[in-house]
């Protein structure tokens, strides 16, 4: 089961890295993330050290770090192509995708401070449940998504220049965290 789980982590690696987003910022934390992920599949859990593991480990801070980069997907870039949404709809979307991002950066930092801590609420399956529930958050990201580019059709507008970047905010803080969505080209 190992073997397919491991492959599994790669093939979704591997399919954020192809995946091209709506955006350089969205595209290159997508990259970054697919890395990261199939750096947690290549450098496995010590799962026959016990209480002996090394409290930092090459995995657990590549499952941290590929939390924090889809969790910023959800919360600085998902809202990109909500401008062709109507703007009820685009105020649940943003809350949605913020709750949702907010959750991926929260379930990593609960699975360091527990692992620091050495608390096991879940015996020696804690980190397990905790990753998982991640990963079913992530999972949700993508299906929301998926339904909100199909309603608004998202994927059409930008392939026929109808979506367009806005102008580059100053200064590399100011660029990552800008939530500027995309324009629509008149």
């Amino acid at each position: 089961m190992r073997n397919w789980f491991v492959g599994i982590l790669w093939a979704i690696g591997f399919f954020l890295i192809l995946y091209k987003g709506f955006g350089r910022r969205e595209s290159r934390a997508l990259n970054l993330a697919g890395l990261l992920l199939i750096m947690v599949s290549m450098f496995p859990m010590g799962w026959t050290c016990r209480d002996a593991c090394p409290q930092v480990s090459l995995h657990g801070v590549s499952a941290i770090l590929f939390f924090l980069a889809i969790g910023y997907v959800c919360i600085f870039r998902s809202g990109d192509t909500l401008v062709l949404l109507p703007e009820r709809q685009q105020s649940a979307y943003r809350k949605i995708y913020r709750i949702i991002g907010l959750s991926m950066w929260i379930f990593p930092l609960a699975v360091a401070v527990l692992e620091t801590a050495r608390i096991k609420l879940f015996g020696s399956h804690t980190v397990f449940f905790v990753e998982a529930v991640g990963i079913w958050t992530f999972a949700s990201f993508w299906l929301i998504k998926s339904r909100e580019i199909a309603l608004s059709g998202a994927d059409t507008a930008v392939t026929s220049g109808r979506l367009m970047r806005p102008t580059r905010k100053k200064g590399i803080i100011g660029y990552w965290l800008d939530t500027s969505p995309l324009t629509i080209a008149d």
